[in-house]
């Protein structure tokens, strides 16, 4: 009889147990495991009767197996002696006649039993006992037996026992009791080799005929699309074979069709499939051949149309075989095949685990000013269509960048049925997409991509520029008509080669040299970075320059202190024309701190109250600008390439001396308000104070401009509800000079010369004096404490100030709020 493996109930069949020692009376023996092996299934109501469940060959016969772990015996009379006894029984099952499938006799179940695969052999004057082995001869004897359990005794002497590493089995050779579905056959075996029990191990059962089938993936397919499967569809009996002629119908959701003149016929001639006449849902699969157990559907031979699918519908193969011919039998199965999925491109990391590449902003991919060897490369983007066709050519769609990160090339790799309806390669429909005046976005226009047959894929991988000052991560965003929104990677991170650390500093134009009390502090981001002597620059090393917002740099006095830290070991060179510095010998162990200090103004009359940008440049910077290509077919100003400097809009103004590349340079902003004159020049009529403060009555605190000031005394509100602020702390944190506040005692006069400006208040009068013209007060200044307080609202009046806001919740009054 055919033997069938059950994987399903492979952890029924084989069974093992914990060692363990026992002692029997002429020798110890340990095995460490009793298996069943070689477990049979069979039809419903199959014939027994003159038939055995099992086979004759040994090799495929359900066995028990037990295994010797170790071999301890003791010796008596100078020989070692062993005797192991082993019963075996079956449940639901009767030994039989491995030949004749008589009623079993010694004889049969001597030959059953084996060591190391040698069957034992019958003693010629009794049948109940025998030998097993060659060059080791092991005794064995039926000590008891019926038709459902055999007890044996094992013993020798001498070299004549067990040893470690044997392997005893036992043919199941058995007929069962019940042959109805889900009826089963057990065995259990008692021995004291193991001092335990096998109980109950199935190696028999009978199961019900029918069909399984697998498709290990699922399909992508739009609505109205088709789709192939995505794995080979296989469907096998679960006992028996099929029969040439059967059918088996295979059935699709609603919602799906079988393409018509899609369905290829088996290539082996297992079978033919058709599609119903009268329904085009259903495909019928004609076998062939006879005792086939298995039939594979390729991928590749049919097709399914979502003719009537909405996004998220699965399609399911219902699978039934059909009796329809003599020893044919039914069955049924379920697959799912098909996804219905929204068009559109997705957009991923081709490796999510990969770290972001680190990248210096301002320096070209040539690194031309710092000594990093970064490639500028981002991560690799993996680019994939849903399902075929999902980027039509009716479709446009973009692809931008973080502001302030611009695209030197652009590499493409792995493109697999990537269809394109402009002529050139993929790299050239990307040159084409990145557009002159925007160079933060590819701009596919429609008709980029013409259908293809599958869905497309591709990687690409972007060389990368920032501008001077950029920092932080570099996001890609795909969006578009393709996509129900959009997509998002990061794809690198640039950090600056330097960092500028500079404060706002509040000046009055009463001096035409001005000092700025506050320093800037330049700061190399890794030790060695600066370059000393680079031969495109000049030959010079990296160089530093400042500038401020609408000062000429013969502004500055020429007498700034340059300090670098003395553990960086780097050399720099200076020049009192201008204010910066050049790199001369590289830093070493420690990245270098440059601070500038003693910076000296010439503060012209005409300049105008307001804030004024400190601005920053760098030969590397510039060379990055003028000679660094972008990934465009546009043409620049110079008639050739587009440059980056195109796309900030410098200049081209040839090969004039002092420019780089024929471009007029332009300097970055470092440090907005960097100098803040808070008064015009005396000869400016409009002179008036623009500093924002903001007041906390009840608080000896008070913000102006950027600095938080401390006030001996608070403000507080007086009786008549006016705003009262103590005059002298007041005036000093808005950049008067103490000088510049008098005090009269003998009149209670208190005077403030500002700029232009002689503002004078006296105690109990509701007027304001400026320059001799007086003004109607709301309040009248008071003295507390022996301190003088101005109200608020007059002494903005006086100082040309009409921006003035009260927050009642929290009590503070603002000058200058939207400053």
């Amino acid at each position: 009889m055919k033997k069938f493996i059950s994987m399903v109930m492979a952890a029924a069949m084989v069974v093992s147990l914990v060692p363990a020692t026992a002692f029997a009376a002429k020798g110890e023996v340990v095995a460490d495991t009793i298996k069943v092996i070689g477990a049979d299934e069979y039809k419903e109501d199959f014939t027994t009767e003159g038939k055995v469940v099992g086979h004759i060959a040994r090799d495929y016969a359900a066995e028990v197996q037990i295994v010797v772990d170790e071999v301890s015996l003791k010796e008596t009379t100078g020989t070692k002696e062993m005797e192991q006894d082993i019963t075996i029984s079956v449940e639901g099952a009767e030994f039989k006649n491995n030949k004749s499938g008589k009623d079993i006799t010694e004889e049969a179940l001597l030959k059953n039993l084996a060591i190391n695969g040698n069957a034992a052999v019958q003693s010629a004057e009794d049948p109940a006992k025998g030998t097993i082995g060659k060059n080791r001869v092991i005794n064995v004897e039926i000590a008891d037996f019926d038709d459902t359990s055999v007890t044996f005794t094992l013993s020798g002497t001498g070299t004549n026992v067990l040893k470690a590493g044997d392997v005893i089995s036992f043919d199941l050779v058995v007929t069962m009791d019940d042959t109805d579905v889900n009826s089963v056959a057990t065995v259990s075996v008692e021995s004291d080799i193991v001092g335990a029990e096998l109980t109950d191990a199935v190696f028999a059962e009978v199961v019900d005929t029918g069909i399984k089938a697998t498709l290990k993936d699922t399909a992508d397919v739009a609505v109205e699309e088709t789709t192939g499967l995505e794995k080979d569809l296989k469907i096998e009996t679960v006992i028996g074979a099929f029969v040439n002629g059967q059918k088996i119908e295979m059935e699709l959701s609603n919602g799906f069709e079988w393409v018509k003149g899609e369905l290829d016929n088996d290539a082996n001639g297992d079978y033919t499939i058709t599609i119903d006449p009268d329904d085009d849902s259903v495909a019928v699969i004609t076998i062939a051949k006879d005792n086939l157990t298995k039939i594979t559907v390729a991928k590749d031979s049919v097709k399914i149309d979502a003719v009537e699918a909405e996004v998220g519908d699965i399609c399911k193969i219902k699978i039934e075989a059909d009796d329809n011919v003599k020893g044919a039998f039914e069955g049924e199965a379920e697959v799912e095949a098909v996804v219905v999925v929204a068009e559109g491109v997705t957009m991923t990391l081709d490796d999510e685990d990969e770290d972001l590449p680190v990248i210096y902003s301002g320096v070209s991919v040539k690194n031309v000013g710092i000594t990093d060897d970064s490639d500028h490369k981002s991560l690799k983007v993996h680019f994939e269509e849903s399902v075929a066709a999902a980027l039509d050519e009716k479709k446009a769609f973009n692809l931008t960048l973080t502001e302030g990160v611009l695209v030197t090339n652009v590499e493409v790799t792995g493109a697999k049925n990537v269809n394109l309806a402009v002529d050139g390669s993929l790299e050239d429909a990307f040159k084409a997409a990145y557009k002159k005046g925007d160079q933060e976005t590819f701009e596919f226009a429609r008709k980029t991509f013409a259908d293809s047959v599958n869905p497309f894929e591709f990687d690409v991988t972007f060389t990368l520029v920032a501008l001077p000052g950029f920092e932080g991560d570099v996001t890609l965003t795909l969006d578009g008509a393709a996509f129900e929104e959009a997509q998002e990677v990061t794809i690198a991170t640039f950090v600056a080669p330097y960092t500028v650390e500079a404060q706002a500093n509040d000046v009055i134009i009463d001096y035409r040299n001005t000092e700025i009390p506050t320093d800037i502090v330049i700061t190399e981001a890794e030790a060695g970075l600066w370059d000393e002597s680079v031969a495109k620059l000049d030959g010079k090393g990296l160089k530093f320059e400042f500038a401020i917002e609408k000062f000429d740099s013969d502004d500055f006095e020429g007498d700034a202190v340059y300090t670098v830290n003395k553990e960086s070991e780097m050399e720099i060179k200076t020049d009192d024309d201008v204010l910066g510095f050049v790199v001369d010998e590289e830093s070493d162990d420690e990245a270098a701190v440059v601070t500038i200090s003693n910076i000296s103004l010439y503060m012209s009359r005409a300049l105008a109250a307001g804030a004024y940008d400190l601005k920053m440049g760098t030969n590397a910077a510039s060379y990055m600008v003028a000679n660094q290509k972008l990934f465009t077919t546009e043409k620049g100003e110079d008639g050739t390439n587009y440059y980056v400097a195109d796309f900030i809009g410098w200049d081209h103004i040839g090969t004039a001396a002092g420019n780089v590349n024929g471009w007029e340079t332009e300097m970055a902003t470092v440090k907005e308000g960097f100098v803040n004159v808070i008064t015009a020049g005396r000869d400016q009529d409009d002179a008036s104070f623009t500093k924002k403060v903001v007041v906390y009555v009840g608080e000896t605190k008070m913000i102006a401009g950027e600095e938080e000031i401390a006030l001996d005394v608070p403000a507080y509100i007086s009786a008549a509800g006016y705003t009262m602020l103590p005059v002298r702390a007041v005036a000093v944190a808005l950049g008067i000079h103490t000088n510049n506040v008098l005090w009269d005692q003998a009149t209670k006069t208190v005077t403030i010369l500002y700029g232009q400006r002689i503002i004078t208040m006296t105690v109990g009068s509701k007027a304001i004096n400026v320059n001799g013209s007086a003004i109607p007060a709301s309040a009248s200044p008071e003295v507390v404490d022996g301190r003088t307080f101005l109200p608020m609202r007059d002494l903005a009046t006086a100082l040309g100030v009409t921006d003035i806001t009260w927050d009642a919740a929290t009590k503070t009054a603002t000058l200058n709020g939207n400053k």
